[in-house]
């Protein structure tokens, strides 16, 4: 947000903390490849809540910023909030979508074979989300209750990539 010059509230793109990243980054090329990365988790989550507060830079010394991991993913099913981010993945669009994602990757750098790694690394590790569930002794009720964050068409989309 403080890269930015952003305020509370305001709409913001993914391409603009792209750009903070080339500009301020120590390691631009793998900060963008991550936070095209956390792009299609959190579009595939359903994680409306991808504010600016949410992305951060840690201070490496000499050399400069870095990206920093990921925090506060919040899933959200589709009947509490559409799946519309707080964060547009193009300049304007907000719209969660695996197909916007994909248009916006060559903007962080990524060739195509990469974006299809990344995307069958990432829609996989989504679709087993009942199963961590259930191995961290979450109810079923409340494993069901989350469907709509996690089975959607992006995620179907993904996993046939």
């Amino acid at each position: 947000m403080s890269a930015l010059g952003a305020k509370d509230n305001d709409m913001h793109s993914y391409l603009e903390i792209a750009d903070a990243i080339q500009q301020m980054s120590a390691s631009p090329h793998q900060d963008l490849e991550a936070m095209w990365r956390r792009i299609l988790f959190n579009v595939l989550i359903s994680n409306v809540d991808d504010h600016l507060r949410n992305h951060a830079f840690l201070y490496t010394g000499p050399k400069g910023w870095n990206l920093s991991p990921a925090y506060d993913l919040n899933p959200v099913p589709a009947d509490i909030k559409p799946r519309i981010l707080s964060t547009a993945i193009d300049l304007i669009d907000p719209t969660a979508s695996l197909d916007l994602t994909v248009q916006m990757a060559s903007y962080f750098g990524l060739k195509t074979s990469q974006v299809k790694m990344i995307i069958k690394e990432v829609g996989s590790a989504v679709a087993s989300w009942r199963e961590v569930g259930a191995k961290f002794k979450i109810k079923k009720t409340e494993i069901d209750r989350m469907a709509s964050a996690f089975e959607h068409e992006d995620l179907r989309k993904a996993l046939s990539n």
